[in-house]
């Protein structure tokens, strides 16, 4: 179970800080907004959607991670394993808020 709890670890840290180096915000997002009149203007758009992928991006690995750790509370119930349950919850905990505040940064 410790090792389920490390991998949960790197993985919630593998995809924070992957998120981070993928893109300056949403500067490169609107960057690519802007249309200069000569255009068909759907430039306009070519920079919206890609907020929006990163947001469902976060929300899917959110969700899997989310069923992981139940998956593992589930089975630290059935082997009565109470202070690792304590040390999952927590993480979870952490976890969740560091990829709602990801969420939001991307978003804002």
């Amino acid at each position: 179970m410790f090792k389920g709890t490390l991998l949960f670890y790197q993985a919630s840290a593998y995809f924070i800080s992957c998120n981070r180096v993928s893109g300056d915000g949403n500067g490169s997002d609107r960057s690519g907004g802007r249309d200069d009149g000569n255009g068909s203007g759907d430039e306009s758009d070519a920079g919206s959607g890609d907020g929006m992928v990163r947001v469902v991006v976060m929300a899917v690995v959110m969700v899997v991670l989310m069923v992981m750790v139940a998956v593992m509370v589930v089975a630290m119930v059935a082997a009565n394993v109470t202070v690792l349950l304590v040390e999952m919850v927590a993480v979870m905990v952490v976890a969740i808020v560091l990829v709602v505040v990801d969420v939001v940064v991307i978003v804002v």
